[in-house]
């Protein structure tokens, strides 16, 4: 059974020769929407592609949201939709990625992306931990819609940069 193999078993829920690091057959390939988003080493505020500032010091271990209530995304979770700007991947140029995905034995490997953040993570960054857990318990409606657009948006890209939505 190869890593493949093995590893699809399991997320099959069937029984697989061995348990261990699902990592292993997986192989990264460079995502461009990471490589948009990083941020330089220089302790300067610097914007991602939804709006977010993020600050990266000289001796921390990488960047970090710094949401304020004068440079957040979202300042009124009532009005969030008129506030928020989704971003355009369709200009995102996937040439290295799809470089690096042929050259990787597809019966031995997965191939993904390192997807970094989730929906909560970038529910905060656009209004600051504090709103966002505070808006959550207070407008579970309009925090639901929010996710929603945001999830929407990290399932309607494909790899040529089309998007579904």
């Amino acid at each position: 059974m190869t890593k493949r193999e093995n590893a699809m078993a399991i997320y099959r829920g069937e029984i697989p020769e061995y348990y261990g690091d699902l990592m292993d057959s997986t192989k990264l390939i460079p995502d461009p929407l990471l490589v948009r988003n990083m941020v330089p080493k220089d302790g300067k505020e610097h914007q991602d592609i939804w709006g977010t500032s993020f600050v990266f010091l000289p001796d921390a271990p990488g960047a970090h949201p710094h949401v304020t209530a004068e440079n957040a995304v979202i300042k009124d979770i009532e009005h969030w939709e008129e506030q928020l700007q989704i971003p355009d991947y369709s200009g995102f140029d996937f040439t290295q990625a799809r470089e690096e995905a042929e050259k990787i034995d597809r019966s031995e490997y997965l191939v993904g992306f390192m997807l970094s953040g989730g929906l909560f993570e970038r529910s905060h960054h656009l209004m600051g931990m504090t709103e966002a857990l505070i808006n959550y318990l207070e407008y579970p409606d309009e925090m639901k819609g929010l996710l929603r657009v945001i999830a929407d948006k990290k399932n309607g890209i494909y790899p040529d940069g089309r998007q579904r939505m």
